[in-house]
């Protein structure tokens, strides 16, 4: 991961928490202002939401006219067909991916800084940090100490002999207080390590993970995608439905409560920014008499190169057109034997130097 992005994002959350005094509230904000950097990228993904909902008609006359397809053959034939609509009209099926990929390596970024804030929103080295961690394992007795617990430490009785021992001079007035509620909430516990009140937090995280997932594909074109999927396509939905939740809870429990925290109020701002997009960029709706016109349309495609032609083969010395061949009408072959009257030797009656001689 870059430092200049991990610092980058450390100084963001440091003028947020200066800003509100709160660093939940720095959070929400740092949340919110990820989301807005994104909206370029996830309006772009709207719109090739709504390109890709456009050819829904047509793409499921294709897959209709391969529905009893079992051959690797015919199923290869109807995925050339659906990549050449697809290319004739212009559409790019990873064109929506953009989003999805740069959202990783803020997720992870946003932890790292969250797992080190010392380093990446106090401004400590690296080293310095490592001295004063050392010193409070010592001084506290805590050998499983990390850096998102020093904050509490540093805060408490013992911080002046933590910083004393580890010859490190730091203003602690300049440390986020990650405490809520009066003090009855810390941010910094990790949950599986706390009580009860703390497994709120992965429960909350991956309740509201599901339920935002469901109603963010139902207000996109993936919505109306599942709808006609079955079988094996339905099973793998479902798993991929359950999985991410279950990595949020997974991820809320290790971590540091404030991590589910972010985590919370990223999914509730996807699905608001999911109203406004389908309110900017709607999907298109199509009629039964929609569908019906793009399965003639596709079915008639290609129909004259290869149709079959069923009537009977043309009687001997006979021949159809090529211009008019779909025309029932037959020509006689000439009999290429037999002089035309033009070619025939001329009579005597008709020689004009023979009625000279006589």
């Amino acid at each position: 991961m870059f430092d200049w992005l991990l610092e980058l994002f450390g100084t963001v959350l440091r003028f947020f928490n200066d800003l509100t005094h709160s660093y939940l509230f720095a959070i929400i904000l740092f949340a919110i202002l990820t989301k807005v950097l994104l909206f370029p990228f996830s309006i772009k993904q709207q719109k090739n939401s709504v390109k890709q909902a456009s050819l829904r008609p047509k793409e499921m006359a294709i897959r209709k006219k391969y529905k009893d397809a079992k051959t690797p053959e015919e199923q290869r034939r109807m995925q050339e067909e659906v990549q050449e609509l697809y290319q004739k009209e212009g559409y790019n099926p990873m064109g929506g991916c953009l989003p999805l990929l740069l959202q990783f390596p803020l997720i992870i970024a946003i932890y790292k800084v969250i797992q080190n804030p010392l380093r990446y929103i106090c401004g400590l080295g690296k080293d310095a940090v490592g001295s004063i961690l050392t010193a409070a394992r010592e001084i506290l007795g805590n050998t499983k100490l990390t850096e998102i617990n020093l904050v509490s430490a540093l805060n408490g009785e013992n911080g002046a002999a933590i910083l004393e021992k580890a010859g490190v001079e730091f203003d602690i007035s300049a440390l986020p207080d990650f405490t809520v509620f009066g003090g009855g909430f810390d941010l910094s516990v990790v949950p599986r390590e706390g009580n009860w009140v703390y497994w709120l937090i992965p429960v909350l995280t991956g309740l509201i993970s599901f339920f935002s997932m469901k109603l963010t594909k139902k207000l996109s074109y993936q919505g109306i995608q599942n709808e006609n999927t079955d079988g094996a396509a339905k099973v793998s939905t479902w798993l991929m439905d359950l999985m991410m939740p279950a990595m949020s809870v997974w991820l809320s429990l290790e971590f540091a409560a404030m991590l589910g925290v972010y985590w919370i109020f990223q999914n509730i701002l996807g699905v608001v920014q999911q109203l406004v997009l389908k309110k900017m960029f709607p999907l298109p709706k199509f009629t039964e008499e929609d569908y019906k016109r793009a399965e003639r349309e596709m079915s008639g495609k290609g129909s004259k190169k290869y149709k079959k032609d069923n009537r009977p083969a043309p009687a001997p010395g006979t021949y159809r057109s090529l211009h008019n061949i779909d025309d029932d009408v037959v020509y006689k072959i000439p009999d290429k034997n037999k002089k035309s009257a033009s070619e025939a030797p001329k009579l005597k009656d008709d020689n004009p130097d023979h009625r000279k001689k006589s």
